[in-house]
């Protein structure tokens, strides 16, 4: 499947090219929801990376501890998961496709 990235001041999106609008929405949510927490929080992050999964089962085969995780866990903790399962900037996609 073909990688599209995507970038706004502060964040930068990758995804499948058919969802090129579903995050453009969600990079603009990311900032409007930093800068609300700037005013908050003395330090927030300048560069954060994220993939879009095109559903549960593509996000299940890229991240299988996080599958387990969710299933261990309770209904209202599972949003919380995505972000601990992995720290680390995902690689970038080859030029080939």
């Amino acid at each position: 499947m073909p990688w599209t990235e995507s970038s706004s001041p502060h964040f930068e999106a990758r995804h499948e090219d058919s969802d090129e609008r579903g995050t453009a929405a969600v990079l603009e949510l990311l900032e409007t929801t930093r800068e609300s927490l700037s005013r908050i929080f003395p330090r927030v992050p300048d560069e954060v990376s994220v993939v879009m999964h095109a559903g549960p089962l593509a996000l299940s085969l890229a991240a299988p501890p996080l599958t387990l995780a969710w299933l261990a866990s309770r209904r209202g903790s599972r949003r919380y998961l995505a972000g601990w399962c992995s720290a680390r900037r995902p690689p970038r996609p080859s030029a080939r496709s």
